[in-house]
């Protein structure tokens, strides 16, 4: 990603949104500098996700380090870049999807989709449906040698004969429970240690 070189052009002195001062073209050439030029392979969202030539996946938190500017600053030049229509963005928890628009990207891979924004909104709404089909067939596959047996509420009879689950284990409930147990059982020997 330190190699090659990207294409700026003349016309981004007369946008007045990337140059109303030096923060706003910083950033707006770190996207540049950042983005990729080819198809390559990333994590968004815990899923792996192809990024398009004009694509990053980078955080407030790191433009802001890298920048040495202000990260409520480098949130509030995103947004005008967005309402500029420069960039569409996608969040997660910890890292944005940044699209740069491919007119202001002017790179050459940019190809017949120049002058719009690419679809990633339609792209990830396609991958989440690809996702969900697979968690629902990881669990299909994760309770298949289940065995259920009658006299217990999970056991019901399906029209071919099989039983069906109603209710799954859910471990982070169960450890929850646990931890709110042992949280409440030491309270109650320390009010105790304390009325001793």
């Amino acid at each position: 990603m330190n190699n090659g070189w990207v294409k700026l052009r003349r016309d981004t002195l007369e946008n007045p949104i990337i140059c109303k001062d030096n923060d706003h073209m910083a950033v707006w050439i770190y996207l540049l500098l950042n983005a990729t030029h080819k198809e390559i392979f990333a994590i968004f969202g815990g899923k792996k996700i192809t990024l398009k030539p004009g694509q990053l996946t980078t955080s407030i938190n790191r433009i802001a380090k890298d920048l040495n500017i202000n990260r409520r600053k480098v949130e509030r030049i995103l947004i005008a870049f967005k309402s500029g229509e420069l960039i569409g963005t996608q969040t997660d928890r910890r890292q944005s999807l940044i699209t740069l628009d491919c007119s202001a990207f002017s790179q050459e891979s940019c190809g017949e989709q120049k002058g719009h924004l690419w679809d990633t909104e339609q792209e990830t709404e396609n991958e989440k449906e690809k996702s969900s089909k697979r968690e629902k067939e990881k669990e299909k596959e994760k309770y298949k040698n289940v065995r259920i047996y009658r006299g217990t509420p999970a056991y019901e009879k399906r029209g071919n004969g099989q039983p069906k689950i109603e209710s799954t284990f859910d471990a982070d409930e169960f450890f929850q429970a646990a931890l709110e147990r042992s949280n409440r059982k030491m309270m109650e020997r320390r009010s105790k240690a304390t009325q001793d």
